[in-house]
C-alpha cells in the first residue's frame, strides 16, 4: 500500500511538473507572441514615417520647382516690361526723327 501511495504521490509530483512546465511554455509563447507583435508594430510605424519623409521630401522639391518657376515667370515679365519700353523709346525716337527731318525739309523749301 505504501508503495501505491508513493507512486501516486509520484505521479501526481511528475503531473505537477508537467504542468509548471506547460504553463512556463505558455508563458514564453504569449511573450514571444507579444514581443513579434510589438515588431511588427514597430516595422509598420517605421514604414509610416519613412513614407512621411519621402512626402515630405516631395513637397519640398514641389515647392523648390514652384519657385523656380515663380521666379522665370517674374523674370520673364521684367524683360517683356523692358522690352515694351525700349519700344516704346524707340518709337519715340523714330518720331522726334521724322518730326526734326519735317522740320528742316518745310525749313529749306521757305
Amino acid at each position: 500500500e505504501e508503495e501505491k501511495v508513493a507512486q501516486v504521490a509520484s505521479a501526481c509530483q511528475a503531473l505537477r511538473e508537467e504542468k509548471e512546465a506547460a504553463v512556463a511554455a505558455t508563458r514564453r509563447n504569449a511573450l514571444l507572441e507579444s514581443a513579434a507583435q510589438m515588431a511588427a508594430a514597430q516595422r509598420v510605424a517605421a514604414e509610416q514615417q519613412s513614407a512621411e519623409v519621402a512626402a515630405a521630401k516631395q513637397t519640398a522639391q514641389a515647392e523648390k520647382v514652384a519657385a523656380v518657376a515663380a521666379a522665370r515667370q517674374t523674370a520673364l515679365e521684367e524683360l517683356e516690361s523692358s522690352l515694351e519700353a525700349a519700344r516704346q523709346v524707340a518709337v519715340l525716337d523714330k518720331e522726334r526723327e521724322l518730326s526734326l527731318a519735317r522740320a528742316t525739309a518745310d525749313a529749306e523749301l521757305e
